[in-house]
């Protein structure tokens, strides 16, 4: 199961909010508190395929600059937890 810790950067001209929430409508996403122009993210899915889905939607998102990997981790024996849970928001 593939999860990924990212930073995404917003384009210097684009609304930090409006790209936020294009990244928070994908259900795989968790986001954390936003700084600046960065926004962290952890990217929860079941398999490779989808991961690579997801992954193509959010670099489509308008605004995005470009995404940043902090971490990338394979556990094959958890299930993916994509539900909103706020103690793993990165602070």
């Amino acid at each position: 199961m593939p999860v990924s810790g990212l930073v995404a950067t917003v384009e210097p001209s684009a609304d930090v909010e409006a790209v936020r929430l294009a990244l928070g409508r994908e259900p795989a996403v968790q986001l954390g508190k936003t700084d600046g122009r960065r926004i962290p993210l952890v990217v929860d899915t079941p398999d490779p395929q989808t991961d690579k889905r997801v992954w193509q939607r959010l670099n489509a998102v308008p605004g995005l600059l470009h995404l940043d990997v902090v971490f990338v981790g394979f556990d094959e024996d958890r299930q993916p937890d994509c539900q909103h849970n706020p103690a793993l928001e990165i602070a």
